[in-house]
């Protein structure tokens, strides 16, 4: 790959491609790499601070940005960090059940879904991100977002109030 400019890549000369199978691959002055993006900030920005890493983990430079890229090149970056950091939004707390050391939370989420997450400890598992914006994290590492409790109903506020 060629220079970068003290780390951060220059998006006019990058165009960004998601192959027919949906890998990412990124040209830079005219080599073709495949590529895994990861934002430095996943919670607070998400189309800013962008690495890239080929296939042995080696970073290849930032973008401060996405605005700069061409809009099928952004696109196709959306895209996959969208696939990488999907994280389900939930709308209401429907019951949450513990049994041999797990709760069970059962949720409804933004678009309609019923999920049941299993999750082994949910005073550490319930992270505060603002005053009111948390995550839930399963026993699998998976991320549910909660954007706001204060537009929850009172009873799935009362069901969540416990490991807030």
């Amino acid at each position: 790959m060629a220079d970068t400019n003290n780390g951060f890549l220059e998006p006019s000369r990058l165009s960004f491609e998601l192959s027919d199978s949906g890998f990412l691959y990124m040209t830079l002055d005219g080599e073709r790499t495949f590529v895994t993006p990861y934002l430095a900030f996943p919670l607070e920005l998400e189309d800013r601070y962008v690495s890239f890493f080929d296939r042995d983990k080696n970073e290849l430079g930032m973008l401060e940005s996405l605005e700069g890229l061409d809009e099928k090149s952004a696109d196709a970056v959306r895209r996959e960090l969208k696939r990488r950091y999907y994280c389900p939004k939930i709308k209401r707390i429907l019951d949450v059940d513990s049994k041999m050391g797990v709760s069970l939370f059962k949720v409804e989420t933004e678009d309609g879904k019923e999920l049941t997450l299993t999750v082994k400890d949910p005073y550490k598992s319930t992270v505060r991100i603002t005053p009111t914006r948390f995550f839930i994290v399963d026993r699998d590492g998976a991320r549910y977002e909660i954007p706001d409790t204060e537009a929850l109903d009172k009873k799935s506020f009362s069901k969540l109030e416990l490991y807030l």
